[in-house]
């Protein structure tokens, strides 16, 4: 106790000057704010189960999301559209949450606004990215089959055009016997446009954000 109060000044200076140097180099120091969004992954409903292999396709699903949504090209359209020069990709993280569907995105910025601008924008692109990648397996056959249903349609319109200068029974009987068959053909193949597009939407997986980043303080 008296060697404490012998020195007691020294040791109370020491603490001012090192509190002191701390302050000072802090406050030379660019502030660094992070963002924090967090999003919902769901396997497509085509290939949902109803047992424990649904969470754990759904985990691993979040796992490669979260791989996918910081790599070069999702980080420059989002520097595009905000109309910046780049984004830092160790700015930019995304951890999946063990055995969950949820991954949790980090952004770091000087700009606290621009720190959840990115956040919040890096979902939209992603969001875009992945429907878009998951429905060109099925744009072939959409674009084949609107090509044969508008072929169809102008078809269609020939034949009541003909029907209305038919001359004779035969020849509109003909016409009708045709239009019949056409309208089939169109009946059909809206059908199977919808099948197709309809297995398109189930095959696609859903991404949610559930928690928008807001700017830290």
């Amino acid at each position: 106790l008296a060697l404490l109060l012998r020195w007691s000044w020294l040791i109370i200076l020491a603490a001012i000057i090192a509190c002191g140097a701390a302050f000072f180099v802090s406050s030379k120091m660019t502030p660094v704010y992070q963002a924090e969004t967090t999003v919902l992954v769901n396997a497509s409903s085509s290939s949902k189960t109803v047992d424990y292999s649904s969470l754990m396709l759904n985990s691993s699903l979040a796992q490669t999301y979260s791989q996918m949504m910081v790599k070069t090209p999702i980080l420059e359209e989002v520097a595009n559209r905000l109309g910046l020069k780049k984004i830092d990709p160790d700015s930019v993280n995304a951890e999946p949450t063990s055995n969950t569907q949820l991954i949790l995105v980090t952004v770091e910025a000087n700009d606290p606004a621009q720190a959840a601008a990115i956040a919040n924008e890096l979902i939209v692109v992603f969001k875009e990215q992945i429907i878009s990648l998951q429905s060109e397996r099925y744009a072939n056959s959409l674009q084949s089959l609107q090509e044969q249903i508008t072929n169809i349609q102008e078809q269609i319109e020939l034949i009541n055009y003909d029907m209305a200068r038919a001359i004779d029974q035969s020849e509109l009987d003909l016409l009708k016997s045709r239009l019949a068959n056409y309208q089939m053909t169109y009946t059909s193949l809206l059908q199977t446009f919808e099948q197709v597009r309809l297995a398109q939407a189930d095959t696609i997986s859903s991404i949610v954000q559930i928690e928008p980043a807001i700017p830290p303080e």
